[in-house]
């Protein structure tokens, strides 16, 4: 116990966090509020966002996330508060994240309210600002963005705007492979026909991987559907392989199985492609085993894709927070005197 004559304003455990560490703070929301506004060091101000981020309903809350996403001199400390207030999917973070749009320019910052209004539905004016930034927006990796929330929010007319985005040309392809990945989202399946398009032989490899993705989820008691993706695991491109092998364990249909065991059965299999075909197979079985739906296997692969999705998220954010504390540490190098 350490003496003091009032409560303090902030406590900082390990400020900046420089120790490898796991620890449970209990703080009230009051310090973890002035802790965002007022702690000097990035990663302290991130630990407030994780936080703040598990009070739901709070106007307040709302109201710091929001000034902090337009304020914060660290972009991935904006990155995060962007994050927090999509997962609060209400109308009230979503006229903080529309409002952000309108003064954030710097690149990771926008692709991260795009993708965290792709989390809050029936908001007709998300949709209607999302589509505009997918037609229209000069950053291709916003308007990629922009498509893949439109396909998670099921949006009026995204089957349209995500066939359009399928035949415009952009560098590295980067429409062209969202708006395949956003097919899958959508689980129209109006959209087989042009995913298989973009699946099949003769197209980009990375294309094609995507596409395949998407055909996993899509149609899902169709058997002619897998059997096209079983189709792709005698190719030589391994990554075709792979996308093949893990689209037909996720897509839960346990006809699969047999073209999985030839697979198994080549003697031109990498070093770690035999482990992954074994682990879709038995994935596959025990779904068999378990009677489950290839839709309610679909439901458990979207499960996981989020939890993937997140944990790259957070390394994302891990990345921005190292690479601006480097920037800092190299000013203050270039500020000590010189021997």
């Amino acid at each position: 116990m350490l003496p003091a004559e009032t409560a303090p304003l902030m406590v900082a455990f390990d400020k900046g966090g420089r120790v490898i560490k796991f620890v449970d703070f209990h703080k009230e929301k009051k310090e973890w509020l002035y802790q965002l506004t007022n702690a000097t060091e990035v990663a302290d101000r991130a630990d407030a966002i994780t936080a703040l981020g598990k009070i739901k309903n709070d106007d307040e809350v709302l109201a710091a996330l929001g000034s902090v996403l337009n304020t914060d001199k660290a972009w991935g400390v904006r990155d995060m508060a962007a994050d927090a207030l999509g997962h609060f999917a209400n109308a009230g973070a979503a006229k903080q994240l529309l409002d952000a749009l309108d003064s954030n320019s710097q690149p990771y910052v926008r692709n991260h309210i795009i993708a965290a209004l792709g989390e809050i539905k029936d908001e007709p004016k998300i949709i209607a600002r999302l589509q505009t930034i997918a037609r229209d927006d000069t950053s291709y990796r916003a308007r990629a963005n922009a498509l893949q929330s439109l396909a998670r929010l099921k949006a009026p007319d995204a089957l349209s705007t995500l066939t359009a985005a399928v035949q415009a040309e952009s560098p590295d392809d980067i429409l062209r492979n969202a708006a395949l990945r956003s097919l899958g989202f959508l689980g129209d399946d109006k959209g087989v026909a042009l995913v298989r398009q973009w699946a099949a032989p003769g197209r980009d490899i990375e294309t094609r991987e995507v596409a395949i993705a998407s055909l996993a989820r899509l149609d899902k008691s169709n058997k002619e559907v897998t059997a096209e993706i079983a189709k792709y695991l005698m190719e030589s491109h391994y990554p075709i392989r792979y996308a093949a092998i893990y689209s037909l364990g996720s897509r839960g249909d346990a006809s699969a199985v047999p073209a999985l065991e030839a697979l198994l059965k080549r003697h031109d299999l990498s070093i770690d492609m035999a482990p992954t075909i074994k682990e879709q197979i038995a994935r596959l079985q025990k779904l068999k085993g378990e009677k489950v739906s290839p839709h309610e296997a679909a439901d458990s692969e979207d499960e996981k894709e989020e939890a993937e999705q997140a944990i790259m998220q957070r390394l994302e954010k891990l990345e921005h927070l190292i690479q601006e504390m480097n920037e800092r540490l190299k000013l203050m190098e270039a500020r000590l005197p010189k021997n």
